[in-house]
């Protein structure tokens, strides 16, 4: 007799199993035992696996038309381009694990775009080779997160649910849709780059556990509650001012309005000093550019800059006179003919300041005056030239003297010129 025993249970491991597609029936349809091999269709527990070529040579679009299931999905050297589809309906594909594979030497396009990808369990996504894999079916899952490893490029583009967290170790994760993130609330960046669109993208919490990229690679706007870097440099790429927008509404460690130190460093806009990244107190944008208020401040001290050099030029000239019964620019002369020649000057390549007029009080007065604001041939009355002279006062008849003043008539009827920088 025994006093008491205890009975334990053991329960062995489902055993995975390997389905691998190869058209056999040639109709392109997941729920024929014909197209895998073996010949079953794949279940809770099977690797589903595609190749580059099936029976057919070439994988073609493949269509669920039912609910199906799988444990995970690998793409195996494929090059060819293929989506999964409904086939007809809304259909769902479940993955037991949430795995999806693509090995380094695929190519080409490859989409899953049936209705829903349900995860039953957390995705880690290992997604390699060249071209991509676009996962357009929306993404379900509560509680489980996603993982993007892999040097190739995941683009997701769907209407996801899943609620777990998203990271980026590896590769290019490419979003496409304003949910493609799930409604987790964080963003772990640990290597790579997160490839914004057009989209408008929220996140809660970008963290950051390795230098990693942003590409800003069509217009889009990056709106983040908590930045938090953690000693990381964050390299963003292809910003274009006023089409680009990265917020933070807060960052760790960060003082607003201020350049040139840390964690504002850690940000580097591609095309623009470290230095440069800004955090802006009046909009919690992060940007390498200066906020539009001082834009204003930069134009009004050029405008001021400008003005007082202007002042200058014009006292420099105010004091540069010439007399005498030859007049001489840049070194030659020109004669002038008439019935009274008081001057003959050159002023061919002179350019006059704005506020320089010259004035030819006289009864007969013509010229060559093609690049001035004045008339080209003047008689009778006092004339008033302004702007760049860029031909020679030539056979010019003149009674009274040559005047060339500055923004006030000084010394009038004394013969003088005022140039700029003879």
């Amino acid at each position: 007799m025994f006093a008491g025993f205890g009975l334990v249970l053991l329960t062995a491991a489902p055993t995975l199993a390997q389905a691998i597609w190869d058209n056999g029936k040639g109709d392109n349809r997941w729920g024929k035992a014909k197209n895998w091999n073996p010949n079953s269709v794949p279940t809770a527990i099977s690797n589903v696996q595609f190749n580059a070529t099936d029976d057919n040579a070439t994988v073609s679009n493949i269509q669920l038309r039912a609910n199906q299931t799988a444990n995970s999905l690998t793409f195996n050297n494929v090059d060819d381009n293929f989506s999964l589809l409904n086939g007809k309906g809304t259909r769902t594909l479940a993955l037991t694990s949430g795995g999806i594979t693509r090995t380094a030497g695929s190519s080409g396009t490859q989409s899953l775009a049936f209705t829903t990808l349900a995860l039953g369990g957390n995705a880690a996504m290992d997604i390699a080779g060249s071209g991509s894999l676009t996962i357009s079916s929306g993404i379900t899952g509560t509680g489980y997160s996603l993982t993007k490893s892999g040097a190739g490029e995941l683009i997701l583009s769907g209407a996801n649910t899943y609620s777990g967290d998203t990271t980026v170790t590896a590769g290019t994760l490419t979003l496409q849709s304003a949910s493609a993130l799930g409604t987790g609330s964080t963003l772990t960046l640990a290597g790579g780059t997160l490839r914004l669109s057009t989209a408008s993208t929220t996140v809660t919490n970008l963290n950051l556990t390795a230098h990693s990229i942003i590409d800003f690679s069509t217009a889009a706007t990056l709106n983040i509650t908590n930045l938090n870097l953690n000693g990381f440099t964050l390299t963003v790429q292809n910003w274009a001012n006023m089409s680009d927008f990265f917020y933070a509404a807060n960052w760790s460690g960060a003082v607003s309005d201020t350049t040139g130190s840390s964690p504002m460093n850690l940000v580097t806009f591609t095309g623009f000093a470290a230095s440069d990244t800004k955090w802006q107190s009046y909009d919690s944008q992060v940007t390498p550019v200066p906020e539009p208020s001082t834009y204003g401040a930069f134009v009004l001290c050029a405008l001021t800059g400008f003005f007082a050099w202007r002042r200058l030029r014009l006292a420099r000239i105010h004091h540069s006179f010439f007399s005498g019964p030859d007049i001489l620019l840049d070194g030659a002369s020109t004669k002038l003919s008439g019935a009274i020649v008081r001057h003959r000057c050159l002023v061919a390549g002179v350019e006059f300041d704005a506020h320089v007029s010259v004035f030819i009080p006289g009864d007969q007065i013509s010229g060559d005056n093609s690049s001035s604001r004045g008339p080209a041939n003047l008689s009778g009355r006092p004339t008033r030239i302004e702007g760049s002279i860029g031909g020679r006062l030539k056979h010019t008849h003149l009674e009274t003297e040559i005047q060339v003043v500055g923004d006030d008539e000084r010394d009038a009827g004394q013969p003088y010129l005022i140039t700029t920088g003879v």
